[in-house]
């Protein structure tokens, strides 16, 4: 605002003012001096109002533009973890279906291996049987009381063998078990090692993005306390200072 833009009442006669000091003992260049000085920093006064509603209007232009890019900052970040977390997903998705199709081949595998084992067990017993068969009907054509002793000599056997047959069966049984026990505990414990990597590497980020932004809204607090105590101070000064003035003009109107 100029000395143009003021009431009339309020406009600011140096010449006035200069006859006044006069009239008060001020030698001529004396008044002039200080009505001059009075004109200028009335000048001044209000380019400082100007250049502070500049500087305001400015002000708010950066903090709209901050706002505009921390929002923008936000929607990045979680498209980025949608992103991240679908990707994660598909991965494992993928990895519990490669499990899965081992799992059904090594099944595959052994019940395939199992049953050509019992397969050979029975031919061979067939086979065995039907090799004692022989023996003992021609063992019962040579003698009754050499048949008695044959069969129990022959049950003694038998007995062994198939007490023999049973350990081994049991210990095939036990180590198959076991292995597949231990498979299935590696299997769990990779699964389970995995799935907490994630779940420390997921709550680190969040906790990452978490301190960035309050750091920011920290400095971004301090920044606008300390721009409102700077004008507030600024704007203090100059009423103090538009109160002199006001003051003084009144003197001289």
């Amino acid at each position: 605002m100029t000395a143009a833009d003021e009431p009339v009442g309020r406009i600011f006669d140096t010449l006035r003012a200069t006859q006044y000091l006069t009239e008060h003992g001020w030698s001529d260049d004396q008044a002039r001096a200080v009505v001059t000085l009075l004109s200028e920093f009335r000048d001044a006064e209000l380019a400082t109002k100007a250049d502070l509603r500049l500087q305001t209007q400015e002000l708010r232009t950066e903090i709209a533009d901050l706002r505009g890019e921390v929002a923008a900052f936000k929607a990045e970040i979680s498209g980025e973890l949608a992103a991240f977390k679908a990707e994660v997903a598909g991965e494992i998705s993928v990895f519990r279906s490669e499990i899965a199709g081992e799992m059904a081949a090594f099944k595959s595998e052994t019940a395939g291996e199992m049953a050509a084992f019992k397969a050979d067990l029975l031919g061979a017993m067939d086979a065995f049987k039907a090799e004692i068969s022989g023996e003992l009907a021609a063992f019962k054509a040579e003698g009754a009381g050499e048949m008695s002793v044959f069969k129990s000599e022959m049950a003694g056997e038998m007995a062994a063998f198939r007490s023999e047959m049973a350990g081994e069966m049991a210990t095939f049984k036990a180590d198959l078990l076991g292995a597949m026990d231990a498979f299935k505990a590696e299997i769990f414990g990779e699964m389970s090692v995995f799935k907490s990597e994630m779940v420390g590497e997921m709550a680190a980020f969040k906790s990452e993005m978490t301190g960035e932004v309050d750091a920011l809204k920290v400095g971004l607090r301090g920044e606008i306390k300390d721009l409102e105590l700077r004008l507030t101070v600024r704007l203090g000064a100059m009423i103090a200072v538009a109160v002199a003035l006001i003051t003084l003009f009144d003197k001289l109107l």
